[in-house]
């Protein structure tokens, strides 16, 4: 039998990949651009107006949207030429490369957001995770390579039992000085080991966040 002195000693990795999000609700890459096709309420707004007519400038894309290229390669496309800071013609200039390139991820949060949090699927699931890891009482770090926000948006319940995540690099919105107008939502707590009996989890998030 392990007593809980040994399991608080007890180091476990997990490493987190798109599974764990399609489970929350998250489509998987190649149905996001169909998402935001089929979406009408995306589909037709203001980004997505210009984010479909790029599509159909530089992809080919046609009317019935079913010859959609992949995020990568839309990605790949835009970040040649960001990177280095060229023009792809008179019609697309850097700067509006750079901004469909921020309209895109909106797009995309604006599927996540549509598909997951409608009927709480991403709590449901990252709350049995959290309470699962809760339950090994073990020293906790966490690899991911998913770059949706459910992962974090989910730990809310964990810090009124002295969780933190350390996510191993400084956000602006640690200090105080650029905490007073942040909604509470965005707020960030600096994981700092030996603080009040805090339990530190360290995350390692390969690909980045939305």
């Amino acid at each position: 039998m392990i007593n809980i002195e040994e399991q608080t000693t007890t180091n476990t990795v997990i490493f987190l990949g798109a599974g764990i999000s399609y489970v929350a609700g998250v489509p998987i890459q190649s149905e996001i651009l169909k998402t935001i096709c089929n979406n009408k309420e995306i589909f037709y707004s203001s980004n997505g107006n210009i984010f479909i007519k790029f599509l159909k400038d530089n992809f080919g894309l046609n009317e019935n949207c079913d010859n959609l290229p992949t995020i990568e390669e839309i990605y790949s496309f835009l970040d040649f030429f960001i990177s280095q800071n060229e023009n792809l013609n008179s019609k697309y200039p850097v700067e509006k490369l750079k901004n469909i390139w921020n309209i895109f991820t909106q797009l995309i949060c604006s599927v996540i957001e549509t598909e997951v949090y409608v009927g709480n699927k991403a709590d449901n699931a990252y709350n049995k995770f959290w309470q699962k890891l809760v339950e090994l009482n073990h020293k906790i770090s966490i690899i991911t390579t998913n770059y949706d926000s459910c992962f974090f948006e989910s730990f809310d319940n964990l810090y009124s039992q002295n969780y933190l995540l350390n996510y191993n690099i400084d956000f602006a919105n640690y200090y105080d000085e650029y905490m007073r107008d942040i909604n509470s939502f965005f707020w960030w707590d600096k994981a700092e080991e030996g603080v009040n009996n805090t339990k530190i989890i360290d995350v390692y998030k390969l690909h980045g966040s939305l």
